[in-house]
């Protein structure tokens, strides 16, 4: 008797997957589906991470190399006043143009009027650094991945060899961390 490996077919009936068969499908499908999506959220975060990291690393450099540390502005007087730069409503957030930060700047009767008539224009409008336009909002204002302002903070040693800190706050949104847990923050400085 010989062995065929394929039969012919019985004419009239077609074979089908039975039920069992298609549930077992469905099954496996899912359960790589829901492997899949864990994977998939920590690429994504870390991508949000790895994205605002260049930013706050970009916007660091780049006001190392743009060199002010503070504004002088003569005000009605005579007198001269310093503003932090890039912070000159210590705020502690990277500026934008001062009409949007703050209302009214543009009246000479503004206490913050002299600056915005000395030509200062923001961050963004004076360093011009090369950023992608994900890293800037409508209002013309550096943000991170989570579409928050980037901060930035002035004080001598403090910040490792600069005598400025750029950071983004992270994905919670807090300065620094709640006691016992790791900072999310991401810094220009050390290596967090």
């Amino acid at each position: 008797m010989k062995h065929r490996l394929f039969s012919a077919p019985i004419i009239g009936r077609v074979r089908a997957f039975t039920l069992i068969e298609l549930l077992t499908v469905i099954t496996v499908i899912a359960l790589l589906i829901g492997l899949l999506v864990p994977i998939v959220a920590m690429v994504q975060r870390q991508a949000q991470v790895n994205r605002t990291r260049a930013t706050v690393n970009a916007v660091a450099l780049a006001i190392r190399l743009y060199g002010w540390e503070s504004i002088s502005v003569a005000i009605p007087g005579g007198s001269l006043r310093a503003y932090p730069a890039w912070d000159w409503n210590q705020d502690q957030r990277l500026d934008g143009h001062p009409e949007d930060d703050v209302p009214g700047i543009t009246a000479t009767g503004h206490p913050d009027y002299p600056l915005y008539s000395s030509g200062y224009r923001g961050f963004l409008d004076s360093v011009k650094p090369e950023l992608p336009a994900s890293a800037i909002s409508k209002q013309g204002l550096v943000i991170d991945s989570w579409r928050n302002v980037l901060r930035i903070g002035h004080a001598a040693r403090i910040y490792g060899g600069d005598s400025f800190g750029v950071w983004s706050r992270g994905p919670n949104q807090i300065d620094g961390s709640p006691t016992g847990t790791p900072s999310d923050d991401l810094i220009s400085w050390g290596t967090r």
